[in-house]
């Protein structure tokens, strides 16, 4: 039996390859998630100083 198909893959190459792609694509994904969190992390923090300095100069 000949696992081989036209592009010179095996099936069992193809599959990691594909496993590969998901893999880097979750990654990203999950990359650019935990990044955007830190940036509205940082936005927060901003927000809560400023909201402390204006509250300071108030009293």
């Amino acid at each position: 039996m000949d696992n081989s198909n036209a592009g010179g893959l095996t099936l069992k190459q193809e599959l990691e390859q594909s496993k590969t792609s998901k893999s880097n694509i979750n990654l990203e994904f999950i990359t650019a998630f935990l990044s955007q969190k830190e940036k509205q992390n940082q936005t927060k923090k901003q927000i809560r100083c400023i909201t402390t300095i204006q509250s300071v100069k108030l009293l």
